[in-house]
């Protein structure tokens, strides 16, 4: 049996830069840095990639080199393309079709959708064509309770629900995060800096986002704590993105001075181990805490971040109930882990299960999976 894991085999070389690194380095080599790892320049799919590189049997494979595919005749195709899905986002029906027609079974992980801030969502007929066609040969692994009831009411019923790979990482049943220290002294903080889809306007940006960014920028500023701040962008485009604060020039030094970017999950988890909470509006950049042992409270921005948060027990937030009169001791104290740790087991022996019965083959499985 062959399995094709999509993969551009560069993880674990570049080391970790900071923001002030960057400006030391020429703009050439900034570019082969961050174009080589182009996938990194987004927390979520860096750490969702690279979590079925470390964990899947596979043969890695470019996901437009249909000549290779073809060539070792695989009979399961794994893939993370489908963890974002909007009807406002181009889909390729050629392209899923090309992948169909090689007979295999197409396995999605973290299958999700992007809904609009009042909670519509429709899937256009290519996509209701394609979903339904993987459907037939495998089940449709999704990230939470909406995506299912989304695809069920579209006729699309082989469906199962077992959240984000990305958590299981450490591919041990038995993880825990059970570190957690009396006072805070030092915070990850991680944050969608930029106006993007997540937002229905730029008006809610601002409204939402942009306050507790100050919230922070404001504890740095008073050096009770330390405060690093994870990067997740093209460096070319970290200072654009600031357009949206009125007064740039105060938070320069912040983002100069303890701005960081990874590109290994190792080294991000080695140094998050650093910090006592993490805390922030990207939510992988909170699974890399946690992956470190280091209680993280996200702070959500959208349904898709929320149902995924409900079915793996991780504490958070909505936006809108931020409150900057809060002391940080506050946020930290909501971050109770008992439930996550509760409930660890039974989420990883259900994503494993999932691997099994649909032809995805996991190294090292300290589970057995059988039993779900």
């Amino acid at each position: 049996m062959t399995t094709v894991l999509f993969y551009n085999g560069d993880w674990h070389k570049q080391k970790p830069l900071t923001f002030i690194e960057c400006m030391g380095k020429p703009v050439s080599e900034l570019f082969e840095i961050f174009h080589k790892g182009n996938y990194r320049r987004n927390t979520g799919t860096f750490l969702m990639t690279d979590c079925l590189a470390k964990n899947i049997d596979a043969e890695y494979v470019s996901a437009f080199d249909f000549d290779r595919i073809n060539e070792l005749k695989p009979d399961t195709i794994v893939t993370n393309a489908l963890h974002c899905v909007s009807p406002r986002f181009f889909f390729d029906k050629e392209y899923w079709q090309k992948l169909l027609d090689t007979g295999a079974k197409i396995v999605p992980m973290t299958f999700g959708f992007r809904y609009h801030e009042n909670g519509d969502f429709y899937l256009t007929d290519d996509m209701i064509y394609i979903f339904k066609a993987i459907s037939e040969r495998n089940e449709i692994g999704v990230r939470g309770e909406i995506v299912a009831e989304i695809l069920n009411k579209y006729g699309i019923k082989n469906v199962r629900i077992v959240g984000c790979h990305s958590l299981f990482y450490h591919n041990d049943k038995n993880f825990k995060v059970d570190s957690k220290k009396e006072k805070v002294q030092s915070i990850n903080f991680c944050f969608n800096q930029c106006f993007s889809d997540f937002f229905q306007s730029h008006v809610d940006f601002c409204r939402l986002s942009l306050p507790i960014f100050n919230y922070f920028f404001s504890l740095y500023k008073k050096g009770s704590v330390n405060v690093d701040y994870t990067l997740q962008i093209a460096f070319m485009k970290e200072y654009s993105s600031y357009s949206n604060f009125t007064r740039f020039e105060w938070i320069q030094d912040f983002v100069v001075q303890k701005g960081r970017y990874f590109f290994s999950v190792d080294d991000w988890i080695t140094a998050l181990k650093k910090n006592d909470f993490s805390i922030g509006t990207q939510f992988h950049g909170n699974i890399a805490a946690i992956l470190a042992k280091t209680p993280a409270l996200i702070i959500t921005i959208d349904k898709r971040m929320e149902e995924l948060a409900k079915y793996h027990h991780i504490p958070f937030i909505k936006a809108e109930e931020f409150d900057v009169s809060k002391p940080i001791d506050y946020y930290f104290d909501l971050c109770d882990y008992s439930e996550f740790n509760k409930y660890y087991e039974k989420t990883y022996n259900e994503f494993v299960d999932y691997c099994y019965r649909n032809g995805v083959q996991l190294k090292s499985q300290t589970v057995e999976v059988h039993d779900v």
